[in-house]
């Protein structure tokens, strides 16, 4: 009987006691149809419907076409069935127990890779955490995931089996016509109550029956990996621990395959718990793609948000893409798909195949996949590099061990803002590039030449156009996969912070863009976006805009920056367009938006998102910084207790201020003479990044060179104004940042899809202002006066601010004692002037460090070199004590350090600063009198 059973039974099987015999029939199912793998349809904008799709080539058998809509499924065309009865007496062990007891409770571990406890840690910002399910704080970098056991359905007190014949089955083992119709369309909403193992009243009373239900597809499409049963079943009413035989078509001899529904619930409900109450930080282990070992069988883990469709499948290369092979469970309260598939791993290309409540099927992307084909393909891919779910000696090695303690250490002592910070803002895929269009780096050397302290890279998050250059983005969770993989970055990240060199990245949470299969109406509806287009659509960029008032979203961006900077070590973040994201009328016509329901215009579900965002970063990352994009008058982007809690913002409008005035003719630039110093009148309020960016040489605006001058400027003068610009730029208060090319004055603007052109660096002029540069920065890291003090309003003092006839300014920089300031004077003029009397608070030597003019620049060395001394004279000037009558060059820069007392009377002055600190210290007093109101304590 076994024998001539098992013969009938080619395609699948329970895998029974080989002491029993008898076996289970089953009746086979083709594909009928198959959705468009998505690296095959690199436009990724067709959206299907499975009843008007033709079925592949193959064998069919009594296949229903479902281009006919009166047809249903007959007796040939259905879900695999095979049977087993449940004697009590019998020998156990008929369907494999995997070694799990079967009248016991699987118990569940409780992680998942998310904390559950609540967080009442007191907020250090006008962020106030709201009730309900919380992060555990400090975890960060606690990056694992464990899963060694999953949820089970309540388990029964049947112990032993036995399998039976078919014809045993009883009637209602069958499955119903209908749920049988709607699983042969990818269709069906609750497939774990069809498929896996059930139990089924037995014809004979004394006896409980259990059948195993298994659908199986071979996979023909062109694109899948290999030819076979596609579909594994799951365990989600009895707790059998079983194995099926499948043979596919052509194989002499059956395989043992794992059920994927024979599996509980992978993903436990108070994680979803966590995620729907918006505040779900190590989402990135929750939902998406996970490699892990559920009892002993290694698979793949798949969870994904769609709260508004009615059917959701895992389609892959392991199935031809047929979405009928993997439906997912919906676990409805939540609006989350999740299902374990067995037996696949890394490398696999997936989507989701989506059956909206419109009647529409269409795949989208995995949302918190960690990797992407390289676009124009837009398939996700099982992550092979994603370390939560990996052993720990699998895990990428990381070697920034000491770079990591140290910022920790920064952000625990709260002196980040007293470290320096120039910044190297780069769109890596245009950095460097081979003949061949391959990437190349030499970045960490010229960074290191250049005296770089950081690197920005514009966004690396995956995203499907170049030419967006990452802002228009779809997997906020992944690198971009034309540069290589997640371990890739890692490494770059690595090499950077061991070369001491901190790495930021732009994070966009502003918008998205609007490709069909990515985020925009994901599941049929709006998810990730607002429902009205006033609210949802930014139509001067044509990109969606993220649904803040939602829970799902905020926990997925709040998540996806968490992501970031626990995985690949990201030192800061550069918030990009926060405009956009404060305003609800941002860039937007009368009519075109919805006030707030206080009437106004801010978005306060945004304004909130922002301030958590900070709360998160700087609770669980001490020494990540945080920088703001915004270009309005906003007041307290950086304010920490009242504000959106930000540690800089980029300062765009001094930058479009002092560009506006460079391209003025000389004869007009005393008009606007203001423009150079209308920031003294801001300056306090806010911390600031002061940005030479991206923005400003792209889209016809031409190159930094092209801004320092006007028609019919010479190019030696244009190269001595760009090296004032760097002066006057570091020079001021806030963290200088230089886009790439800048550096080498680069001639044309920047274009995407071309490397920097490296060979004008070669130029003598433009490689002296290469050397500037670098001495420049040189300067600002070694001089505490121009970087430790930036957020304090003692740190600054025009000197000479109201010359407009001259086009000169001249200000001083302060830090702590009187012996470490730093003068800067710039002359925005074509004229050299000699003996131009400055004023200054201190009388001696004033030592030159820097002169734009210096021969080591191609300079023709107006005044004194570089190291040289000038005395001061008594009378002073502009109600300064003393004067300096200084040689400034034309288009030229200054820098100068102030008179430095000997060794012995240095230490008397530190010593002296000590004893009245800690004076004020005995007699309670916060904070020093007399001028001193906010200084930094004199360190030790």
């Amino acid at each position: 009987m076994a024998d001539s059973a098992h013969t009938q039974a080619h395609d699948i099987g329970v895998r029974n006691n080989p002491k029993e015999d008898s076996a289970c029939h089953t009746k086979s199912l083709t594909p009928l149809s198959s959705f468009q793998h998505p690296s095959q349809d690199p436009e990724g904008t067709e959206t299907r419907d499975s009843t008007t799709m033709e079925a592949l080539p193959g064998r069919l058998v009594d296949a229903v076409r479902l281009s006919d809509p009166a047809a249903t499924p007959d007796s040939a065309g259905k879900v695999y069935k095979s049977c087993s009865t449940v004697q009590e007496g019998e020998a156990a062990g008929d369907l494999r127990a995997n070694g799990t007891s079967h009248g016991q409770q699987t118990k569940h571990d409780g992680t998942g890779g998310v904390a559950s406890s609540k967080r009442t840690t007191a907020c250090p910002t006008g962020y106030v955490p709201t009730p309900g399910p919380k992060e555990q704080p400090n975890t960060n970098m606690n990056d694992v995931a464990k899963v060694d056991h999953v949820e089970k359905a309540q388990r029964h007190d049947q112990t032993h089996f036995m399998a039976v014949p078919i014809d045993t089955m009883p009637p209602n083992a069958d499955i119903p016509e209908y749920d049988m119709h709607l699983l042969n369309l990818a269709r069906h909403a609750d497939p774990f109550r069809m498929l896996g193992c059930h139990l089924v009243e037995s014809q004979d009373t004394d006896n409980r029956m259990v059948v195993v239900r298994a659908f199986e597809i071979y996979t023909t499409h062109p694109s899948a990996s290999s030819r076979g049963p596609a579909v594994k079943s799951s365990d989600a009413y009895v707790p059998l621990d079983y194995e099926l035989l499948v043979r596919g078509e052509g194989e002499e001899f059956p395989r043992v395959v794992y059920d994927t529904y024979s599996f509980g619930m992978t993903v436990p409900q108070y994680n979803l718990e966590l995620f729907q109450s918006g505040s779900c930080w190590h989402v990135d282990n929750l939902m998406g793609s996970h490699i892990i070992t559920v009892d002993g069988v290694a698979g793949v883990r798949f969870a994904v948000w769609a709260p508004n469709c009615i059917c959701v499948s895992v389609v892959g290369d392991w199935n031809g893409w047929d979405g009928r092979a993997h439906p997912m469970r919906k676990r409805v309260e939540f609006g989350c798909w999740d299902l374990f598939i067995p037996g696949i791993g890394p490398g696999e290309k997936y989507g989701y195949r989506i059956h909206a409540k419109n009647g529409t099927d269409f795949i989208k992307i995995d949302p918190y996949a960690q990797e992407f084909e390289v676009p124009p393909k837009t398939a996700s891919i099982i992550s092979g590099c994603d370390d939560a779910f990996k052993n720990a000696e699998a895990r990428y090695q990381w070697h920034d061990q000491e770079w990591m303690e140290k910022r920790k250490k920064l952000g625990e002592t709260d002196q980040l803002h007293r470290e320096p910070m120039a910044i190297y803002e780069v769109h890596l895929p245009s950095w460097m590039r081979g003949q061949d269009g391959r990437y190349l780096s030499m970045l960490v050397p010229h960074l290191k030449n250049m005296n770089f302290t950081h690197v920005e890279f514009l966004p690396l998050a995956h995203h499907p156009f170049e030419g967006s250059w990452g802002y228009q983005v779809t997997g906020l969770y992944a690198p971009y996969s034309r540069l290589g993989t997640p371990d890739d970055f890692k490494y770059l990240v690595d090499t950077l912070h061991q070369a001491n060199i901190g790495v930021f990245i732009d994070f966009v949470p502003a918008h998205f863009c609007k490709d069909s299969w990515g985020l925009v109406y994901y599941d049929g509806e709006p998810c990730y976006e607002y429902a009205d287009p006033r609210e949802g659509e930014h139509k001067l960029w044509g990109t969606a805009v993220f649904n803040y008032r939602r829970n799902e979203v905020r926990s997925f961006l709040l998540g996806a920056a968490y992501h970031w900077l626990r995985r690949y070590h990201i030192d800061g973040l550069r918030i990009d367009a926060v405009s956009s994201m404060l305003y609800k009328n941002h860039q937007k016509e009368d009519g075109d938006w919805l006030p707030n329901e206080h009437g106004g215009d801010a978005n306060l579900q945004a304004i909130s998102l922002l301030q958590e965002l900070n709360w998160v970063v700087h609770k669980e990352f001490p020494g990540v910084f945080t920088m703001a994009e915004e270009s309005t008058s906003w007041r307290g982007v950086t304010d920490k207790a009242n504000g959106l809690g930000f540690d800089a913002k980029w300062d765009l409008g001094w930058m479009n201020d002092t560009l506006s005035y460079l391209c003025c003719p000389v004869e007009n630039r005393r008009k606007c003479h203001n423009k150079l110093t209308f920031r003294g009148l801001y300056m306090a309020h806010e911390r600031w990044i002061l940005p030479l960016s991206h923005d400003e040489v792209v889209s016809g605006k031409g190159s930094l060179l092209d801004k320092c001058g006007y028609l019919g400027t010479p190019f030696e003068d244009r190269i001595r104004t760009l090296k004032t610009l760097y002066g006057f730029q570091i020079g001021m208060p806030g963290r200088p940042l230089i886009f790439m090319g800048g550096e080498i004055g680069q001639g044309r603007e920047w274009k995407d899809n071309r490397s920097v052109d490296w060979h004008e660096g070669e130029e003598e002029l433009r490689k002296k202002l290469c050397i500037w540069v670098s001495d420049l920065l040189g300067l600002y890291r070694t001089q505490l006066a121009l970087h430790a003090g930036d957020d304090e309003t003692w740190n600054f003092k025009w000197t000479d601010c109201d010359n407009n006839n001259d086009c000169i300014v001249a200000f001083l920089r302060s830090y702590e004692f009187w012996f470490n300031d730093i003068l800067v004077v710039c002359n925005f003029s074509p004229q050299a002037y000699y003996r131009y009397p400055v004023g200054v608070p201190h009388g001696g030597e004033w030592q030159l460090m820097l002169n734009s003019d210096d021969w080591k620049y191609a300079g023709g060395m107006c005044g004194m070199g570089n190291g040289s001394y000038i005395h001061t004279t008594q009378g002073g000037r502009l109600g300064w004590p003393y004067c300096l009558w200084l040689d400034v060059p034309a288009n030229g820069c200054l820098y100068l350090k102030a008179p430095q007392p000997s060794a012995e009377e240095k230490q008397r002055i530190i010593h002296e600063a000590r004893l009245a600190r800690e004076s004020r210290e005995e007699r309670g007093e916060a904070e020093a009198n007399h001028g001193t109101t906010n200084k930094p304590e004199v360190s030790s």
